[in-house]
């Protein structure tokens, strides 16, 4: 199975800024006419995303984006399909409106204003954190899930950790940010990590996990960002220096963004929730099985037990979020190629034990900053990519779902030595943002 989350931008079809909450409401009033469902926030009182089956298009905290939630599919033609059909019904609405949908992983045009579409926000309450990750507000990506079996967790994580800059270095799409060109073809990548001086973990480690527990412990060591509540309220500890470890031992003093201050015990699914407050290059999810206790969890972890924690874990699943948002043609691009070498693992750990695990983190910095065109140690990034391309199309082609198709392009950047994102900075430097606009709107 595959699923996306993916992040676009969205602009007036004059202006190319980004547009005031009222015409985001908009679109999802006009959905509501097409058989979806509204959600409001219980805070703000404001439109916060709508719902049709599985689907469900979300207004991001700060209006320059929406973010599209796909239910899995068991083919990445499904996924491909599914996508396109929602998103078509979007963009149709959003023209009413004189908008469009825009397909890049950082915002082309100035931002002149930023304006919250709702009150329920943790980051809106603390200005230290909020000056550390305000150009978060500029970036879109498309993540893409893949279903991985407990067991299989470690292995997943450690492979794909060795793929970070191979993906950058092929999807990377962030080379213009606010009409002025970037250090990096992918500058989405850099600019975030700015918030690991907050106690926040980004990116990938510096060696293989040693076990599932290892990750786990990182992730519960790192700084309270914030969680939610029962009701759907954000909240975040009166005591900004702690970790989610000190949150999870005992009784704490909770602030939530209405206002209201209390003593809160953690639980169980506040595991799961703080799963999704880090932003590791490629992010492993879970759901217990039921009747899981919480210090059961803690108690396994702190014994280094994965074999007691996995079998905790009723779903698994790793999220790759190292891509930025594409164009629409090439949407299922990095779905079809990471799914094709999930399939065919063996023979792609095989690959990539031919150099050492720092050899692969060492590509990362450089994809960042050149895309394909690079080379390393006597390799080509190009030459790489075409090895692994190669080995993901034979395993499309195993799976027998005609998925290998989605590749075609990826196989056409690869030869050219040029990925989106250097697309695009030529063509900002012939034509400016209107013209980057134009050459990434969704449906022109």
């Amino acid at each position: 199975m595959i699923g996306y989350e993916y992040e676009f931008f969205v602009v007036d079809r004059e202006s190319l800024m980004p547009i005031r909450g009222n015409r985001f409401d908009a679109v999802h009033k006009a959905l509501a006419d097409k058989g979806w469902k509204n959600y409001y926030d219980h805070i703000s009182k404001g439109l916060n995303y709508s719902k049709k089956g599985g689907i469900t298009l979300k207004t991001d905290v700060v209006l320059h984006i929406f973010e599209l939630n796909m239910p899995p599919c068991d083919s990445v033609g499904g996924a491909d399909a599914q996508f396109r059909e929602a998103l078509g019904g979007i963009d149709a609405e959003l023209a009413k409106v004189g908008c469009k949908a825009l397909m890049t992983g950082g915002f082309p045009a100035k931002i002149d204003y930023c304006e919250r579409t709702r009150g329920n926000d943790a980051i809106a309450y603390d200005i230290k954190l909020e000056e550390t990750v305000s150009d978060w507000y500029v970036i879109a990506g498309d993540h893409i899930w893949l279903d991985v079996e407990p067991g299989q967790m470690l292995r997943a994580m450690n492979v794909f950790n060795r793929l970070s800059g191979v993906l950058i270095a092929l999807f990377g799409n962030s080379p213009v940010i606010e009409g002025k060109i970037q250090p990096n073809i992918e500058q989405r990548s850099p600019l975030p990590e700015r918030g690991v001086k907050c106690g926040f973990t980004f990116g990938v480690p510096s060696q293989p996990y040693a076990s599932f527990c290892q990750y786990l412990n990182l992730i519960l060591g790192a700084r309270f960002y914030f969680l939610i509540d029962d009701d759907g309220t954000c909240y975040y500890l009166k005591d900004a220096g702690l970790t989610y470890l000190d949150y999870f031992k005992g009784k704490n003093r909770i602030e939530r963004v209405d206002g209201t201050s209390m003593e809160r015990a953690p639980k169980i699914g506040d595991v799961e929730d703080m799963l999704r407050r880090n932003f590791v290059d490629m992010r492993p999810k879970f759901r217990f099985k039921k009747d899981v206790k919480l210090q059961d969890f803690l108690d396994a972890v702190k014994q280094n037990d994965d074999n007691a924690v996995l079998e905790m874990l009723d779903k698994t699943f790793l999220e790759i979020r190292v891509v930025p948002c594409q164009r629409l043609a090439e949407s299922s691009v990095a779905p079809a190629f990471v799914l094709g070498l999930q399939e065919n693992l063996d023979k792609m750990e095989a690959y990539l034990g031919q150099k050492p695990y720092s050899f692969w983190a060492s590509l990362k910095p450089h994809a960042v900053q050149d895309g394909l065109a690079f080379s390393i140690e006597g390799t080509s990034m190009s030459q790489i990519a075409s090895d692994l391309a190669e080995l993901s199309q034979e395993g499309l082609l195993k799976r027998g779902k005609g998925e290998e198709r989605f590749l075609k392009r990826l196989f056409e950047r690869i030869k050219n030595k040029k990925n989106v994102g250097q697309e695009n900075l030529e063509i900002f430097r012939k034509g400016g943002v209107r013209k980057l606009a134009e050459a990434n709107v969704a449906f022109p």
